[in-house]
């Protein structure tokens, strides 16, 4: 065991089972890490990945997987062929069943696992998973580790079809019948700081908050207990016979929420926003709702 790793052992966090294998935990991973269609792909910058990875895992830079759309909106879905190039760049065939691994260190280092997860959703990849923890997790298990580069053939991956139907502003400003979920922090929503100097502060009209990172356990990279995350959901007013709109700057943070509500709460009618306030926010004409009047 790495000297980097021994150290994070320290901070060892309780692995939690679910059902569904969308988030699976360290024991999931040991009992079939020898199952030949285990993909194991290692979101961390290429540096640490280099110093000590999960034996036989891929690498992706999670940059490359939001792209610019406008000179506004910057961190988008990718076209399909560049995803196709990333899907093959990590070795990814049909058949895969890839198992997103983060940090394991902060809620946004795992909402880089989930807003991946959602990007292979929308490229209709069926086998997918993301290990609770990430790679700490998979260091406290001591499952196997190994030093050096990316050693991971490239395939040639095709995508049959990609979903079309991502909300925008304009569907979102149209229809009143929506769940609105704020995922940015307090003080995003009150309208206290601004994403940027080019947005209007405040959040969009009828939005509940809910940031982010309470899904989690104190803001780490595990995900909270399935019954407290069900309790915080249960917090909002939300209507289940209406979609769920949950949106934060870029659809970063955004994606975590989207993950707790779809795949472990099983609420299908959750949609992420994409492009989220970075949109909403510099569009003039649709309304902002400012809760605290602080000058900017």
């Amino acid at each position: 065991m790495f000297k980097f790793i021994t150290g994070l052992l320290l901070f060892s966090l309780p692995s939690l089972a679910f059902a569904s294998t969308a988030l699976i935990d360290s024991k999931w991973l040991a009992d079939n890490l020898e199952n030949k269609d285990l993909l194991l792909v290692d979101l961390r910058p290429l540096n640490q990945f280099e110093y000590a990875h999960a034996k036989g895992s891929s690498h992706t830079d999670y940059a490359l997987w939001r792209q610019p759309k406008n000179a506004v909106l910057q961190k988008e879905l990718p076209l399909k062929q560049h995803l196709e190039k990333l899907m093959s760049d990590i070795g990814a065939t049909a058949d895969s069943h890839i198992i997103l691994m983060a940090s394991g260190q902060s809620a946004n280092d795992l909402a880089s696992a989930t807003r991946i997860y959602w990007t292979l959703e929308q490229i209709g990849h069926e086998k997918k998973s993301i290990l609770n923890g990430g790679i700490l997790a998979y260091a406290n298990a001591r499952l196997p580790l190994v030093r050096g580069p990316l050693a991971v053939k490239p395939t040639e991956y095709k995508i049959k079809h990609m979903k079309t139907n991502q909300i925008n502003a304009d569907l979102i400003h149209q229809n009143k019948k929506l769940n609105i979920i704020d995922t940015r922090s307090k003080a995003e929503h009150l309208g206290i700081y601004l994403g940027a100097p080019d947005e209007r502060p405040g959040a969009i009209p009828a939005s509940s908050s809910l940031p982010y990172d309470w899904f989690t356990q104190n803001g780490s990279g595990w995900f909270a207990d399935k019954n407290n995350l069900q309790t915080l959901v249960d917090t909002l007013d939300i209507n289940p016979d209406q979609d769920t709109v949950l949106y934060c700057h870029t659809g970063h943070r955004a994606s975590l929420s989207w993950f707790v509500l779809q795949e472990i709460l099983g609420n299908e009618k959750a949609i992420l926003y994409d492009a989220s306030f970075r949109e909403w926010g510099t569009r003039d004409e649709l309304p902002v709702v400012q809760h605290v009047g602080i000058k900017h």
